[in-house]
């Protein structure tokens, strides 16, 4: 039996469909302690709160189409506010979008925002966790 336990990760679930938001919070509660916010100003309240607290999110993922603020906006407003408060490279919150976006131009804006990952939804478990793996988050053993 190892000694070694695995990092309970703080996470941020965004996303407007409530069926959605409590599928991913089930699934990542596995992971760690989850909240959720059901539009994208909700979202910029809980990350600026996290921020204020010095609770960084582990992982946030976001809905690209939402009410109130758009996916693409709340990231954005993460990015700028790590580089305000000098939170950089491997210290960065971990951001997967998870959307039923197909659009080549949702996809490209993602990654020039700085997204970690893209997720189509349906969003599935094991892809939700192989995605996690493959941007550090968890181990092949977690």
């Amino acid at each position: 039996m190892s000694n070694k336990i695995a990092k309970i990760l703080k996470i941020l679930v965004v996303e407007d469909d409530n069926t959605s938001r409590e599928l991913l919070r089930r699934i990542l509660l596995e992971k760690g302690t989850v909240d959720a916010a059901s539009n994208g100003v909700d979202a910029i309240a809980y990350f600026k709160e996290s921020i204020e607290k010095n609770e960084h999110y582990d992982l946030i993922c976001l809905d690209i189409e939402m009410p109130k603020a758009s996916g693409h906006e709340v990231l954005t407003f993460v990015r700028n506010m790590e580089k305000e408060n000098g939170i950089e490279g491997i210290f960065k919150t971990k951001v997967i979008m998870t959307t039923a976006s197909h659009g080549e131009e949702d996809v490209v804006n993602a990654f020039m925002g700085e997204c970690d990952a893209y997720i189509l939804k349906p969003v599935n478990k094991t892809i939700l966790f192989e995605r996690m793996r493959e941007i550090g988050l968890i181990k092949n053993t977690d």
